[in-house]
């Protein structure tokens, strides 16, 4: 009687001196709504730009955004009036910022989740509106710097931006000596918690601009007709619509769509079409 012996083939490979291809990663599709999912802990290394080079470069800034800003991105995705998923939020703020605090660009935006003064001042008209009134006595209470948002964060924005340069730095991040404690009193927006809670509820209201004709022009309507024939929007759809219009604003979008439709992503100019691949990219890792 002749013995075949049968071998795993993961041994048979390591036996002939070779191993099989391993088999990719198969991340989940991100979503907008966070249906209960927490965050999953990406090595900081995969989180990339599109040519290949780290989006992360401050290794105190990843460790601070798991200490102070993960749990609190997990809990509101358990309030049921924001009920956004975690992981999109975690993946714009490494877009805008590589999770830096104290993050300055150069067309006025600032802190962790990129917001400008004037993006803050439409949350505060937006919560004015009946469904997000509950967020307009916290909004309130925020701590906001006159000087910051009356200089801007360059030439030709405003103000004073030269002494603004002094105080703050220019640059990617803000200067060195001033505490991040100190610089987070001062306004808001490099508040770590504070911004990507702010973050968090515009994702909201956009949400409610592209599921609603709540806003003025009937966002949702439109939405609905050109990108999915008048059914409601899936969750990628919604995700496009919303990651797109807080990086160029709604208008911006509703052009595209209402001149190419289902196809309006593939019109985008270079710089949200870079942002929306990257947004969704880190979703799917972060994305439990």
């Amino acid at each position: 009687m002749r013995l075949v012996l049968v071998l795993a083939p993961t041994l048979a490979f390591a036996l002939l001196g070779c191993a099989p291809a391993p088999r990719p990663v198969q991340h989940p599709a991100p979503v907008f709504h966070s249906s209960g999912r927490g965050l999953a802990r990406p090595s900081p290394d995969s989180i990339r730009n599109a040519n290949g080079s780290p989006r992360l470069t401050s290794a105190a800034a990843w460790q601070e955004f798991w200490r102070a800003v993960a749990p609190e991105l997990e809990r509101w995705a358990g309030d049921p009036r924001l009920g956004v998923n975690p992981a999109l939020v975690a993946a714009l703020l490494a877009k805008e910022s590589g999770f830096e605090a104290r993050a300055l660009s150069g067309g006025g935006a600032y802190g962790m989740a990129q917001l400008t003064p004037a993006a803050d001042t439409d949350l505060r008209t937006r919560a004015g509106t009946p469904l997000f009134a509950w967020a307009l006595p916290e909004l309130e209470r925020w701590p906001r710097d006159s000087v910051l948002r009356a200089g801007g964060a360059g030439p030709g924005a405003g103000g004073d931006s030269a002494a603004l340069a002094r105080a703050l730095g220019r640059g990617r991040a803000l200067a060195d000596s001033v505490p991040p404690a100190q610089a987070a009193r001062a306004d808001y927006l490099l508040d770590p918690v504070l911004s990507a809670r702010a973050a968090t509820i515009w994702l909201r209201m956009l949400a409610e601009i592209w599921t609603s004709d709540s806003w003025p022009g009937a966002y949702g309507s439109l939405a609905r007709e050109k990108v999915n024939g008048g059914a409601p929007l899936t969750e990628s759809e919604l995700l496009e619509l919303v990651v797109v219009a807080y990086n160029q604003g709604a208008q911006y979008v509703r052009q595209l769509v209402d001149r190419w439709g289902a196809d309006w992503t593939r019109h985008l100019d270079p710089e949200p079409a870079d942002y929306l691949d990257r947004v969704q990219a880190y979703t799917t890792r972060f994305q439990r």
